[in-house]
């Protein structure tokens, strides 16, 4: 077994994980039994990356995941009704959360948002996809010498996008009425991000949200048009963000063409081969014509 555990009240709590491996998947059942809990410190300064939690996890004991330096992506439910004290304590590098929204339930993902102060990509899944990304926030003590008073300041635009529920529910309108703020706080690649994944997965977007997101698109092609050919949305396919970027938004050759060097530079194949298809069939005749001049 990979994992030490114990039965209670018919239901499975992990005590301890014994695998080394960087992606743990805790198992549906053991024994017929559903596994409902993490019992405390029982990935405590494992080395995973990848943690995959199943449906039926009820309780994430304390300090559960603590040190757990080398986390990057956890997977789970949003039914998870007591996450314990210090559960990501340590847990710094963090990138991705892919979370499966349960409706009419009580969710537990803006608990685990505040938990996690840095930028966090994440892939909602409920009735229909999202892509949101929350931004980094952190707090700083400011001493008031003369009146001898310390209070706190809080710093990035990430602790307002946190804030975007109505009880646990979270509310796309809220998250898409932050922009302005995105905009004058965080950097342009961050911010072309959040626009692209808002726009290819339009979960609860209006129109006017929609129109403000493809207004600074426009204005931010070539950023965009590199993002898009060479990386992708974590855990996501970048031929599919490529696809749907330059079907729906890319007008220029020019545009095409840098974006067909940037995929070359890389290294990345099929983006680069997609790209030159691409460019060829919408833009025939229309090509950069790059002139050499000899003395």
């Amino acid at each position: 077994m990979e994992f030490e555990y114990e039965e209670s009240g018919g239901q499975i709590r992990i005590i301890k994980c014994l695998t080394e491996d960087t992606v743990v998947t805790i198992p549906e059942t053991i024994d017929g039994k559903i596994v409902s809990e993490l019992g405390k410190y029982a990935l405590s300064g494992h080395k995973l990356k990848t943690l995959q939690l199943p449906a039926g996890i009820r309780k994430i004991g304390a300090y559960a995941l603590y040190n757990c330096g080398n986390l990057k992506n956890i997977s789970f439910y949003s039914t998870i009704e007591d996450i314990g004290a210090g559960v990501f304590t340590g847990c710094t590098a963090v990138e991705v959360l892919d979370v499966t929204v349960v409706p009419g339930q009580k969710s537990c993902l803006k608990e685990v948002l505040f938990e996690l102060r840095q930028t966090l990509y994440v892939r909602y899944h409920g009735q229909q996809e999202a892509r949101l990304i929350f931004t980094e926030f952190y707090e700083e003590s400011i001493e008031n010498t003369p009146a001898r008073i310390t209070g706190n300041q809080t710093h990035g635009c990430g602790h307002r996008y946190r804030y975007c529920f109505q009880n646990t529910e979270f509310q796309f309108r809220d998250y898409d009425s932050l922009f302005p703020h995105l905009k004058v706080q965080e950097a342009e690649e961050l911010t072309v991000d959040v626009v692209m994944g808002r726009l290819m997965y339009p979960l609860g977007l209006t129109m006017e949200h929609k129109g403000a997101y493809e207004a600074y698109l426009s204005e931010h092609m070539v950023t965009a048009g590199r993002i898009a050919a060479r990386r992708e949305w974590p855990g996501d396919s970048l031929m599919e963000r490529l696809i749907w970027f330059t079907q729906n938004y890319v007008r220029d050759v020019k545009i095409a063409e840098m974006m067909t060097e940037e995929a070359r530079r890389t290294g990345n194949a099929g983006a680069t081969s997609y790209l030159m298809d691409f460019s060829h069939t919408r833009f025939a005749g229309k090509r950069t014509v790059r002139r050499k001049f000899e003395l």
